[in-house]
């Protein structure tokens, strides 16, 4: 029990700090930025072009090139190329030692 002769010290309780990143403070790239958003467009917009004529380059193949092939046996050429296309330029054309494509940095954007 505290007496009246000694000094009470009443503490606060400070708020708790969120560490993180700030949602309003987001990275403006400017014209580099929005040359990328236009070089992705175009790059998206011809390969679907050409995942759209896989149908007739196989039919190609088949009539010309391949002909003594089954048709089981020549889908592997576009299915492989569309595999690659999809899921492995990305990584082939990412260099390792950019920051926003490494997993450990991507916190910190």
């Amino acid at each position: 029990m505290a007496s009246d002769s000694e000094p009470t010290v009443e503490t606060e309780k400070a708020a708790p700090v969120v560490v993180g990143p700030d949602p309003t403070a987001f990275p403006d790239g400017g014209l580099e930025a929005w040359l990328v958003v236009v070089g992705g467009f175009c790059t998206v917009f011809a390969s679907f072009g050409w995942i759209n004529c896989i149908g007739i380059f196989q039919d190609y193949y088949e009539s010309t090139l391949l002909s003594h092939y089954s048709s089981s046996q020549v889908a592997w050429i576009p299915s492989t190329e569309s595999f690659m296309m999809f899921f492995c330029v990305r990584r082939c054309f990412t260099s390792s030692n950019d920051p926003s494509t490494d997993k450990d940095h991507r916190d910190q954007w």
